[in-house]
């Protein structure tokens, strides 16, 4: 191993250890209200940005703004090259910048974005963009290429599905992961949209391991039986649409499991920098659940109980 890659693994060990945990997450979900959930995390590795007045929206982006920080500063840390395998992951914030300006041009608010610096693909000219027509063109220009809609819904429709397969091809041992988000995205598509099977924008299934037909199913059962058992675990026990949280769950537990043992076989090299980089995202998960728990009462906190 190159002693450059074993240089960045170590300070990618150290943080790595950046992290609330599930004690401290457990803690801010019983904490009893938003505000002291707040209290409670300002000396945690979240505290910096955080504030007792925060509304729960504001501080759940805080804590993903200081994932994306902790990501650049572990970018700038590899070798020559090896942020390559960390801009999919980012991208994740890009889609979601993306998404805010596209409802800011629909007459929603203002958002302030997500920090990309130099790790974004097409932010830089959707950023300064004012129809959804110059988002779509600033979108094929980059890394991302066209959307094939112009309909604000479709083109982050279309996203979503071309950064799972832009994680599964980059990012060393992610496939399985990706391949599963596909398979809850499909479910949330199929089932969770406002939009009837007729109007649902026509994705390549063959491209992203869907099967043939994911779209016309009548019921989540349907879908998961027709799925490989790669695919289908997601949705294990998953019968109505409002029980697509736990499948979210069950992802975000399969991820921090595969991640920690990618730490533990890789000691250095790219993936264990993946393992540490997935960790600190399911670690931002889990704080944003907490807060949400704490925030909005016992039914929630039930919630949180269930996936902690």
């Amino acid at each position: 191993m190159p002693a450059s890659w074993v240089a960045a693994s170590t300070r990618a060990r150290l943080l790595g250890d950046r992290r609330l945990g599930g004690a401290h997450a457990t803690a801010v979900a019983n904490s009893g209200g938003l505000a002291p959930a707040l209290q409670l995390l300002q000396a945690s590795p979240y505290g910096a940005n955080l504030d007792s007045g925060m509304s729960l929206e504001a501080a759940q982006r805080q804590v993903g703004a200081t994932v994306l920080w902790n990501l650049r500063v572990l970018a700038g840390w590899l070798p020559p090259g090896g942020s390559a395998i960390l801009l999919p992951l980012m991208a994740w914030f890009e889609i979601a910048n993306i998404e805010e300006r596209l409802a800011y041009l629909s007459g929603g608010g203002h958002i302030t974005p997500y920090q990309m610096g130099n790790m974004g693909s097409a932010w830089r000219a959707v950023s300064r963009s004012t129809t959804a027509e110059a988002v779509r063109e600033g979108l094929t220009r980059s890394r991302w290429g066209d959307p094939g809609t112009s309909d604000p819904s479709g083109m982050v429709l279309a996203l979503r599905f071309k950064w799972a397969s832009w994680v599964a091809g980059s990012v060393p041992g992610a496939d399985a992961w990706a391949a599963t988000a596909v398979a809850l995205l499909g479910a949330r598509v199929r089932f969770a949209s406002p939009a009837s099977p007729g109007d649902l924008p026509q994705i390549p299934a063959r491209v992203y391991g869907l099967p043939p037909g994911w779209q016309q199913v009548a019921s989540l059962p349907q879908m998961r039986a027709i799925m490989s058992r790669r695919l289908a675990w997601v949705l294990d026990g998953v019968e109505e649409p409002s029980d697509l949280w736990a499948a979210e769950a069950r992802w975000w537990s399969r991820v921090e499991a595969d991640a920690e043992q990618m730490v533990l076989r890789s000691r250095y090299g790219p993936s264990a920098v993946v393992g540490i980089a997935m960790l600190l995202g399911h670690d931002a998960w889990l704080t944003r659940a907490a807060l949400g728990a704490a925030a909005r009462g016992l039914q929630a906190k039930g919630v949180f109980d269930a996936v902690a």
